[in-house]
């Protein structure tokens, strides 16, 4: 088979050779028939086929070759000179040398105007039309791809395809070859459950009818007539099926110039099908895979892996037969960290992934606080199927949210408990990034917040929220335009909370009279966290103690501590931390009493919480015989 290079060689010269006989005149017609017979074959001739896929018509085409010719060949201004008056390629000078007689060409409703390949210039009074060629026309007889970097960024092939049962993807395909017969394009409207990956499907689709797919990346200005002219044109020439990822309504308007001839828009509302003399709107609504039949499929790759694993990743949203029958290896939990962050790729731009590689032997609390937390692993898990039931969503359809609200002082265990919750779930787990949400400009931070629910939704993972008090304030009645701003952030999100949010999310705050009384009366769970007691003391200074494997007499040294300072967990894990770095600095790769007793001090000085004479002592006292009660 000849590389781009070879027919990008083979097209120019037939290119050059045929216009410059046609100028000069000096040719035989079997000369000319097999030169057009070359640049006239889709199989072999790169121009053939960009002129088929943007559909010109033979007076265009030549005009087009005169144009390439010119551009490639600047001795061809000689035989212009000789033909002509003018020194350029015009209409006139094409229609008299290829036979055309006054048949106009460039006109407004021609492709070549549409596409915008060649660019007419008044040349003054009594001159007639100059035309320039668009350089993306080289390129693409180049095999290059005709575009500025700043659009070739947006754009991404997608080669990966499925995301839903086959059958529904073949019933689609069908679909669009039938109204393919019907009308220049075909715009398929993709609905279905947030978990559903629209642009996984979209490449299946595009696959079944034998072409690729180009995902065009959302940005934060509007695209200009122009960039959208440039990806429509560029989609047209590679024969390939378009997908915005996020579409503006202008995009799609049929008649005002040529459209890509398959396009597909994820994520919007249900509407009836429109119709147009060029276009035909077709819309699918597309049912997540069944959990049952993903749990087989799982079985059989991985036929050695426990079944509650099997259900666990059957449940990672974007999980389908194709991902599963591609997985590079028979390791499910490497499978599953794949699936994870491809569901979870476009959560990144405004939260940062915490681990969840812990579990409720990590949590000290007490026994009706440990069984809430249990009771809302099992709702985590069952939220989504049971939302997806018809007669539930359409009762409870402003209830698809699972919210959950932490509150206490710091250091008590919200965020570990979030972590530990996440992970008895098999849940990936995000704390949002406010900063990257709120925004100085008016309605950006809106947007924001709705880009960031629509990828937690699609990803399946929990959101965590932590000083939630931050972002959903109460509101007031202050008439400044920075309270108005503040109380408009809040209203919206309660409002994508009650209606555009399915999935998990976890909130925490250290001053829940903060929040504003709606957004409470809206949380389904709130669980008090307390600072921890004597016992619970103790049993965090163990387990904060444990991954250093200390001496039996330093992890003795917890029954003496716990009683002694009413530190929270965060601040004993602190003072652990600090002990280990003394010993550190000392060359010492071991905890010490006496490191540990020197940094639990410190932190009760600086905060205030030196114990009583009897408990000072024991913590002075303890593996120290000399001392025997407190110094003065």
């Amino acid at each position: 088979m000849r590389s781009f290079a070879e027919l990008y060689a083979i097209d120019i010269d037939a290119i050059v050779e045929l216009t410059e006989k046609k100028l000069t005149g000096r040719h035989d017609g079997e000369q000319v028939a097999m030169l057009r017979a070359r640049l006239s074959d889709p199989e072999n001739s790169r121009f053939a086929k960009l002129v088929q896929m943007l559909g010109l018509t033979q007076p265009e085409c030549d005009l087009l070759t005169c144009l390439i010719a010119q551009h490639i060949d600047p001795t061809l201004e000689a035989a212009i000179r000789e033909r002509s008056s003018f020194p350029y390629i015009h209409e006139a000078l094409v229609r008299e040398a290829f036979g055309l007689g006054r048949i106009p060409i460039y006109t407004s409703d021609s492709a070549l105007n549409l596409w915008q390949l060649v660019r007419a210039r008044d040349m003054g009074p009594g001159a007639p039309m100059a035309f320039d060629i668009d350089l993306a026309v080289i390129e693409w007889l180049a095999g290059r791809p005709g575009l500025e970097p700043a659009l070739q960024q947006l754009l991404t092939r997608v080669e990966e395809g499925q995301a839903a049962d086959e059958k529904v993807l073949q019933n689609m395909a069908q679909a669009i070859r039938v109204e393919g017969s019907k009308a220049h394009c075909i715009v398929c409207e993709l609905t279905g459950s947030p978990e559903t990956d629209f642009t996984r499907v979209a490449a299946g689709v595009a696959s079944m009818l034998n072409t690729s797919l180009w995902v065009v990346q959302a940005q934060e200005e509007p695209f200009t007539p122009d960039q959208v002219l440039r990806i429509h044109r560029f989609i047209t020439v590679q024969n390939a099926a378009l997908c915005w990822q996020a579409p503006e309504p202008q995009l799609l308007e049929p008649g005002i110039s040529p459209s890509a001839r398959l396009q597909f828009i994820p994520n919007v509302e249900s509407q009836p099908a429109r119709t147009s003399r060029t276009h035909r709107y077709l819309s699918f609504e597309i049912p997540a895979p069944r959990r049952d039949a993903l749990r087989a499929r799982l079985r059989e790759r991985f036929p050695d892996a426990p079944e509650n694993k099997l259900r666990r990743v059957a449940a990672i949203r974007g999980v389908d037969a194709r991902l599963i029958e591609t997985a590079p290896s028979s390791d499910i939990d490497l499978f599953a960290r794949r699936a994870v962050r491809r569901s979870t790729r476009a959560l990144h731009a405004w939260a940062i992934e915490l681990s969840t590689d812990v579990g409720f032997d990590d949590l000290v609390l007490d026994p009706p606080m440990r069984e809430q937390l249990e009771d809302l692993v099992a709702q985590i898990q069952t939220q989504h199927e049971l939302m997806n039931r018809p007669e539930v969503a359409r009762v409870y359809v402003q209830e698809r949210a699972l919210s959950i609200l932490l509150q206490g002082p710091p250091g008590t265990g919200k965020t570990l408990s979030a972590r530990v919750l996440a992970g008895a779930a098999g849940r990936p787990l995000f704390r949002v990034d406010v900063a990257s949400l709120v925004s100085k400009w008016r309605g950006e931070t809106n947007k924001n917040l709705r880009k960031m629910f629509r990828a937690a939704s699609q990803s399946g993972a929990i959101l965590f929220i932590d000083e939630f008090d931050a972002v959903v304030s109460k509101r007031t009645d202050t008439r400044n335009e920075i309270a108005r701003a503040d109380n408009q952030n809040t209203a919206y999100f309660l409002q994508l909370i009650e209606n555009a949010y399915e999935g998990t999310v976890i909130f925490a705050t250290n001053r829940p009279q903060e929040i504003d009384e709606a957004m409470l009366r809206r949380i389904r769970h709130t669980l008090d966290f307390q600072p921890p007691g004597e016992s619970e003391r103790t049993k965090l200074w163990r387990l904060a103690l444990s991954p250093f494997e200390p001496a039996e007499d330093v992890l003795a040294f917890s029954e003496v501590l716990g009683p002694a300072f009413s530190f929270s967990g965060a601040r004993i894990k602190a003072v652990v931390l600090n002990a280990y770095a003394q010993g550190a600095a000392s060359g010492k790769d071991v905890l010490t009493i006496n490191a540990l007793r020197r940094a639990t001090l410190a932190e009760a000085r600086q905060n205030g919480r030196l114990p009583g004479k009897r408990e000072l002592g024991r913590v002075l006292s303890y593996g120290n015989p000399e001392i025997s009660e407190v110094p003065s």
